[in-house]
């Protein structure tokens, strides 16, 4: 495991518990072909070496917090909208964090960026994304 990703956890051991519960269900593995920082399914979360590399320590943890809740919301890995693309599932996502967190120093989309109304859902999002 990444030393810095290492101290994370470690560090939401007391400090974020519920992050470092979920954490805890998965394996974490590098995956040097994907073109995020971290991604998850089937009960691992790959991250690249080669992106992470890039990242200060809090661009870090906000990168892997996000993906913690994405786990926790279900969402785009087990909650797929019928008829979407991966793309408009991983937007869809994307605007529900940063609707509801503050992810701008990762600089995730907000739902004015796509002319959208704020505090909808995922599959909302999703599906308006797609058209």
């Amino acid at each position: 495991m990444d030393n810095r990703i290492q101290h994370i956890i470690e560090r939401w051991y007391l400090s974020e518990p519920a992050l470092f519960q979920i954490f805890g269900t998965h394996n974490l593995e590098k995956n040097d072909k994907i073109s995020c920082p971290f991604r998850c399914g089937k009960g691992v979360i790959e991250y690249s070496p080669k992106l992470i590399e890039g990242l200060n320590h809090e661009a870090l943890e906000l990168y892997l917090k996000a993906e913690i809740i994405r786990i926790l919301l279900k969402h785009p890995y087990d909650r797929q909208p019928d008829l979407c693309k991966r793309e408009s599932m991983s937007t869809g996502s994307n605007l529900v964090l940063s609707d509801n967190y503050d992810f701008t120093k990762i600089n995730l989309p907000k739902p004015s960026d796509y002319n959208l109304e704020s505090e909808q859902s995922y599959e909302w999002y999703t599906f308006r994304v797609e058209a």
